[in-house]
């Protein structure tokens, strides 16, 4: 799990799950990784606070990462954990609030 102050998450991510808002100071934005220990391992889940990578996908305007999530899950964990790293980048980069100017171009996964 990793844990964001959500003000700041917010502010940096306005586009990714707009119905995620948290009043109380101190609150954090989540992501969680879940491993299913199977012979080989594989990811289970990974949501931001109940929203998975698809919806994140979608609210970042990302469609063409669709086919990469559903590779997540398929296959091994050692072929996943960098695979999320790129899909992960794609979707906050695209959806931070810089223009594209300023973040290099639209990200794109190889």
């Amino acid at each position: 799990m990793y844990c964001s102050e959500h003000g700041d998450f917010r502010r940096r991510f306005p586009t990714i799950a707009p119905d995620i808002d948290y009043s109380d100071d101190g609150a954090c934005t989540d992501l969680n990784v879940q491993i299913a220990l199977d012979n080989p391992a594989r990811l289970r889940e990974v949501q931001l606070d109940g929203h998975g990578l698809e919806r994140l996908a979608r609210d970042a305007q990302r469609e063409d990462l669709q086919e990469h999530i559903g590779r997540l899950y398929a296959v091994p964990l050692g072929e996943a954990i960098p695979l999320l790293g790129e899909v992960m980048t794609a979707i906050l980069s695209t959806a931070s609030d810089a223009s594209p100017c300023e973040r290099g171009g639209t990200p794109s996964l190889s």
